[in-house]
């Protein structure tokens, strides 16, 4: 797999701070590129690499942050984004699908879980320390036809994800985050399941995966 370093997985057409106003109706939109491989000594997996890409015709590692053609707005073809940013207390619960309906490929990624926002300094710049710090306790599932493979203690960090791992840091307006008004919610960030189960019954080449997902998305819900 080539690695997410340098071109990252992005989402918006107007940045991560432009979120949807009171007056205004906003659809979910956003990039999304998450794999499954096999894990270090996971000889017994044999999934195919490549998962949900959204846009769907980016090649592995996933689709490139730096082109805004490859923005997705949910039901554009057979493709599905359906999200929500939660406060909860100093966190947010998140809920994110993504989903191909139709084609070649269909399949759908699910994560839920509560993270914390980006750690920021006092000039409001990302820490080193705080994009170290693993956000455990997430739920993902991957599921499309041909298997189902989940995980109950994924973690997040603001990293991009490189050849199934952690790597540099995702660029500095990445966050978890609700607008002013708290009616949109967006999140940019990375998830690793280092430890997938095989959820599929009757079915091999399935055991020792891992997967990772970077999703930006933006015009969550936050109820």
């Amino acid at each position: 797999m080539r690695s997410l370093v340098k071109i990252g997985v992005s989402v918006v057409v107007v940045g991560l701070g432009a979120l949807a106003c009171n007056n205004t109706t906003a659809v979910t939109q956003g990039i999304v590129a998450s794999n499954v491989q096999p894990a270090p000594g996971g000889v017994g997996c044999s999934s195919p690499e490549q998962f949900i890409y959204l846009p769907e015709n980016a090649s592995v590692p996933g689709p490139d942050t730096n082109d805004p053609n490859n923005i997705v707005i949910t039901g554009t073809a057979d493709d599905v984004l359906t999200c929500s940013v939660i406060p909860n207390g100093a966190n947010f619960d998140l809920s994110i699908i993504a989903q191909i309906t139709g084609g070649a490929a269909p399949g759908t990624l699910h994560i839920a879980g509560s993270v914390q926002p980006r750690q920021r300094d006092a000039n409001g710049n990302p820490t080193a320390t705080g994009d170290a710090v693993q956000m455990g306790g997430l739920t993902v599932d991957f599921l499309d036809p041909t298997k189902h493979l989940n995980e109950k203690d994924c973690y997040a960090q603001y990293t991009l994800a490189d050849n199934g791992t952690p790597g540099f840091a995702l660029p500095g307006p990445a966050d978890t985050k609700v607008n002013k008004d708290g009616n949109a919610g967006a999140v940019w960030l990375s998830v690793f399941c280092p430890t997938l189960k095989n959820l599929t019954t009757g079915k091999s080449g399935l055991d020792g995966c891992e997967g990772s997902a970077t999703i930006r998305i933006e015009n969550c819900t936050t109820k």
